[in-house]
């Protein structure tokens, strides 16, 4: 089971910039709203990324495609917001344009989806 990405976790690019997590789910842990994994589906501008010469700073995140299509990548199968799944702290992705991975946080550990 993966935790649940929720407005106090991060995702962040290897470069040190990150993501601003934002939801309007009614949905909530410990004060935060759960953040759905359509998020994704948005310009996500990794804020403070400082790149290396030749490369523009990430502003997109791609995830990596399932190994199987029952097997899904970041995103809750059960848990939805509005029909739309939940972002799960599972997510294997890359910043783009780079291509370099990205790491995911919870921001809690109380709400857990598969």
């Amino acid at each position: 089971m993966a935790a649940a990405v929720t407005t106090a976790g991060a995702l962040k690019c290897k470069h040190g910039g990150a993501v601003k997590l934002s939801s309007q789910a009614r949905l909530t842990v410990d004060g935060n709203a759960v953040v759905p994994f359509s998020l994704l589906d948005l310009p996500t501008a990794y804020q403070g990324c400082t790149p290396p010469p030749g490369t523009g700073p990430c502003a997109a995140t791609q995830a990596q495609p399932p190994s199987t299509p029952a097997t899904p990548n970041g995103n809750a199968t059960k848990l939805t917001l509005g029909g739309k799944a939940v972002l799960l702290d599972s997510l294997t992705a890359n910043s783009q344009p780079a291509g370099t991975p990205v790491s995911v946080t919870a921001g809690q550990s109380k709400l857990t989806a598969s």
